[in-house]
């Protein structure tokens, strides 16, 4: 299974609102949040920022992303969505830090980003 870590930070309120408690997360793989999965309590309120792992993403997939805030008073709007694309599994160390690796090939002398296949009843098909 695939995993995106995703990190948030949300500036303070300025309206004397009560203060953040939790998060709740929300991802799909279309532009609309309602269509996705939502984590409830996603993270608690640290400095008005979080960081949640999705688990159980499929591979080179791209997903969308929203958070929003819960205080005693009710439930923020959702925020605008953030694109992650989900990597065929490989990660390079760049700079201290682990990334997704983006493969490239070349093809007829032109280098062309590389697409990710997987077998399926005995057929080579793309994973998207």
């Amino acid at each position: 299974a695939t995993s995106a870590r995703v990190t948030w930070n949300m500036r303070q309120s300025l309206t004397g609102g009560s203060n953040i408690k939790n998060f709740d997360v929300g991802y799909s793989e279309t532009n609309w949040v309602a269509q996705g999965t939502i984590i409830q309590n996603a993270a608690s309120a640290s400095n008005y920022g979080g960081t949640r792992t999705i688990t159980g993403l499929k591979p080179n997939t791209f997903y969308y992303v929203w958070v929003r805030s819960k205080n005693a008073k009710g439930t923020s709007p959702w925020s605008p969505a953030k694109g992650i694309l989900t990597s065929g599994g490989v990660m390079i160390r760049y700079m201290n830090e682990w990334r997704n690796a983006v493969p490239y090939v070349k093809v007829n002398g032109v280098w062309k980003q590389a697409r990710a296949y997987v077998k399926r009843n005995d057929a080579w098909g793309l994973t998207r």
